[in-house]
């Protein structure tokens, strides 16, 4: 079969996104009040480590794919006219294919927003640009697999979202958005099905017990004590003393198992590292009206940012470097060297996986981020930009 958008128009369309996706991706980092962390969590986990999103599928959809199944990346921007027809530019929380089938996920805090219309937008915007001609003035359009994860729930959340098409001869089509509760699933179901990608919003079950900012509690104990009524606010501080305990308690067990796994080989040191800087940017979000409780993440952080394995191998080559009594700059030709051949080897449309496993690499996610680094810069790939995004230090050294 042809695809229909082919022409000139189309290859057009395509850079337009990709240079529209340049821009979303500079806001991608999550930081402290950023209202989109959690999205941004999201979509570093689904960009870093794609087979992640292979349980996810399978908890979905009830598909049984195998972490070894080749998970590839779309990296689409779709362009949405929703809400009184202003155009904005939307960028899926997680869009891949594994075999010839498309999948989207995103994820979702609030209760009362629009997604599930965003969520159709999505579904019929990838449509028409998968469109597929079967003949002389005939089409297959085919919808992608999406679903969605609410971080929060209530008694009122659907299990899932039910579109139905009317067509123009009076035809009925039905389709349906599977949907995932994050608060349903305990910390050993999340471990027991690999579910790594909803392991960062675990902590959000503490959050409902943080409405209040610590000067309105302050306040209100002020307030108790002058009308001799104290001891309901003491009970409150009791209540939150608990709750202080058992995320303390979570969080020794989130960090025991992660180390667990990766003595087993079943996780990365990379992937653990990752999965707790998320979660402590999760943390810095969710407990942002409440300091005990943000206290008692950082304090289990250790107070100290989380490196990324990239930026510790950086270092360890540096140190290598010093130790040895080698020059910066033959680090630098080597990491040149590699960006250069990973770009050549992203201009032929080959996968993460195929890329390290030519380079013989064996930390993917030290190659998964120079991919990442390197879409931003598709389709010319140019490999003295994506190295000073990559080692903005060396240009100060």
């Amino acid at each position: 079969m042809e695809d229909a958008y082919t022409d000139k128009n189309t290859q057009e369309k395509r850079i337009k996104n990709e240079e529209r996706l340049k821009e979303r991706l500079k806001a991608m980092e999550p930081s402290k009040g950023n209202p989109h962390v959690y999205d941004n969590v999201f979509k570093t986990m689904s960009i870093r480590v794609p087979k992640w999103n292979i349980p996810m599928v399978n908890e979905f959809f009830g598909t049984r794919y195998g972490m070894e199944d080749e998970v590839e990346y779309l990296y689409n921007v779709e362009t949405s006219v929703f809400n009184s027809f202003r155009i904005k530019d939307r960028l899926p929380d997680s869009k891949f294919k594994v075999g010839d089938r498309r999948y989207h996920l995103e994820c979702e805090s609030n209760l009362n927003g629009d997604i599930a219309i965003r969520l159709f937008e999505y579904d019929w915007m990838d449509a028409v640009n998968f469109v597929e001609r079967e003949g002389a003035g005939s089409y297959i359009v085919r919808v992608q697999n999406s679903a969605l994860l609410y971080l929060r729930s209530n008694e009122n959340t659907p299990e899932q979202f039910t579109y139905k098409l009317v067509l123009p001869g009076g035809e009925e089509a039905v389709y349906q958005v599977p949907i995932i509760k994050n608060p349903d699933y305990s910390l050993e179901e999340i471990f027991e099905k690999q579910l790594y990608m909803m392991l960062p919003y675990y902590i959000l079950k503490y959050e409902p017990k943080t409405e209040e900012t610590e000067d309105s509690i302050e306040n209100k104990k002020k307030e108790a004590e002058a009308d001799g009524n104290i001891e309901n606010e003491k009970e409150k501080a009791e209540a939150e003393d608990r709750m202080k305990e058992l995320l303390g308690r979570d969080l020794d067990a989130i960090e025991k198992e992660l180390n667990r796994r990766v003595k087993k080989h079943m996780l990365r040191e990379y992937d653990k590292v990752l999965l707790l800087q998320l979660m402590w940017d999760v943390s810095k979000q969710a407990f942002v009206k409440s300091t005990a409780m943000k206290e008692r993440v950082d304090e289990f952080m250790g107070g100290q940012v989380l490196e990324y394995a990239w930026e510790t191998e950086y270092r360890r080559q540096l140190k290598e470097a010093e130790d040895e009594g080698r020059t910066i700059g033959s680090i630098e030709g080597a990491n040149r060297k590699i960006i250069s051949q990973i770009c050549r080897k992203l201009a032929k449309n080959k996968s993460v996986e195929m890329i390290a496993e030519e380079l013989e690499e064996d930390d993917i996610g030290y190659i998964q981020h120079i991919c990442e680094v390197a879409a931003k810069y598709a389709p010319d790939y140019d490999a003295d930009r994506i190295y000073e995004e990559l080692y903005p230090e060396s240009e100060n050294e």
